[in-house]
């Protein structure tokens, strides 16, 4: 009883914790920058035919198109319960691969949202969470597919399921092809039942996953977006630039404190719930020289699916890619990470005589109250911030929306607060872009900045 009060009692609070910030946030959201461009589109082309002109105009990234419009058309309310539901999905998704302590599942996700470089503009903005953070709901099925794959509609599912969240951005294409190689190192490796049929999953995932990445490349509205943007002279520079940046994004993870304490946190969970189940997990054992591999493997994993992250920005912008975009890389860390410690564990365990077992599970409990406590005072801090910079800019929208519906009574010109949040101005982007979808979605011919 002590040692599962030790370990679930600071866990559920850091989760609660968590959950307050995310429920009592997401109702300050409102349509923001390039949200109001892609509503007056949905708009003024209809479902259907937007998706078709998004392909030929701009973007390829048809999963993220099909769910902005889908969004979109519900109404501008969604929003409201847009990062609830991204949260909840994220989860639920994920508890099939935490099948053995079901309560990291959601500690898995909320460590994710903590360390997300920007949460504002991968979370709770809706061009940014589609772009960035939905397309993990279909990746954690396939994980979860991998680990319990069924018979019926199983090889269906594995190529649905990576196409799918392959088509939210090329950001996150090129790492799932990786994360999947990955995963079909794993299953190689390991000693699991039913082998032949998950390396065909993982097979037939691999395939939608680089049938994904093609089809996006192949739209005629990359050739008009990449004419709009600076390119590095040569190939050779992308590369240097990647490594260089790769190297420095590690850099900084390192000095980042919630990013360790997550780390500490993640690792003596998993362990602690590896050894209470030690008994659905013996029988898989393979070794520690596998397991050396496997941990190794996880680790360069890590490295190139964030290089190729940040590859994706110099190759296509010339510059490093937005914070916001790094909450792919983030993911696919924390995803190497719980195999590292999960494998650790199982090694631990095996190794370590059992006079010092429960020792060690007492260690890592202390850690796990610890790091979750520092933790609780990180989240508090942080998305307080972000809190009050939501709620500011739902109040500026509120008085805004008021003087922008009067124009068609009066008539008069109106005049609005130029709002900004998260770092995104909403109404001066892109020269002035922004501002005329402004326009056009609350339908006034002139707006007035003050």
């Amino acid at each position: 009883m002590i040692k599962r009060f030790l370990f679930f009692i600071p866990i559920i609070i850091l989760l609660g914790v968590g959950l307050y910030f995310i429920l009592t946030t997401s109702p300050f959201v409102r349509y923001w920058a390039d949200d109001f461009c892609s509503a007056v589109f949905l708009r003024n082309n209809g479902y259907l035919r937007a998706q078709v002109l998004w392909w030929q105009s701009w973007t390829g990234r048809y999963s993220y198109i099909a769910f902005l419009d889908l969004f979109e058309s519900i109404g501008p309310w969604v929003v409201r319960f847009l990062p609830i539901l991204i949260a909840i999905l994220m989860t639920v998704s994920l508890i099939p691969v935490f099948f053995f302590e079901s309560i990291l599942a959601p500690l898995f996700i909320l460590l994710v949202l903590i360390n997300a470089p920007n949460l504002t503009q991968s979370f709770y903005w809706q061009v940014g969470s589609l772009n960035y953070a939905f397309e993990f709901i279909f990746f954690n099925l396939f994980i979860s597919l991998i680990i319990w794959p069924k018979r019926k509609f199983a090889y269906l599912l594995a190529f649905i399921l990576p196409f799918i969240a392959g088509g939210f951005s090329e950001a996150f294409a090129l790492p799932q092809i990786i994360l999947i190689v990955f995963m079909m190192f794993l299953v190689y490796i390991g000693n699991f039942s039913e082998k032949k049929m998950r390396i065909r999953l993982l097979i037939i995932g691999l395939a939608g996953a680089i049938l994904s990445i093609l089809i996006m490349l192949l739209s005629p509205g990359n050739a008009v977006r990449s004419s709009l943007v600076d390119h590095l002279p040569n190939f050779f520079e992308v590369i240097k630039s990647t490594v260089n940046g790769t190297e420095l994004y590690f850099i900084n993870l390192i000095h980042n404190k919630p990013f360790l304490y997550s780390f500490a946190l993640l690792f003596s969970a998993i362990y602690i719930a590896v050894n209470r189940n030690w008994g659905l997990f013996k029988k898989v054992y393979k070794g520690v020289r596998s397991y050396f591999f496997v941990m190794v493997g996880s680790i360069l994993t890590a490295i190139i699916s964030t290089g190729i992250v940040i590859f994706s920005g110099f190759y296509g912008d010339a510059i490093a890619p937005p914070d916001r975009t790094m909450f792919i890389a983030i993911y696919a860390i924390f995803i190497c990470f719980f195999v590292f410690s999960f494998y650790t564990s199982l090694i631990f365990i095996k190794v370590v005589k059992k006079s010092w077992q429960e020792v060690l599970v007492y260690i890592m409990l202390v850690v796990v109250l610890i790091m979750s406590l520092r933790l609780v005072k990180e989240v508090f801090v942080h998305w307080q911030i972000i809190k009050w910079d939501m709620a500011t800019y739902s109040t500026v929208m509120y008085k805004n929306e008021k003087v922008l519906n009067e124009f068609h009574k009066t008539g008069t010109v109106p005049i609005i607060n130029n709002a900004t949040v998260g770092g995104l101005d909403s109404f001066t982007d892109n020269d002035g872009w922004v501002l005329s979808c402004v326009k056009g979605y609350y339908q006034v011919s002139e707006i007035k900045l003050k």
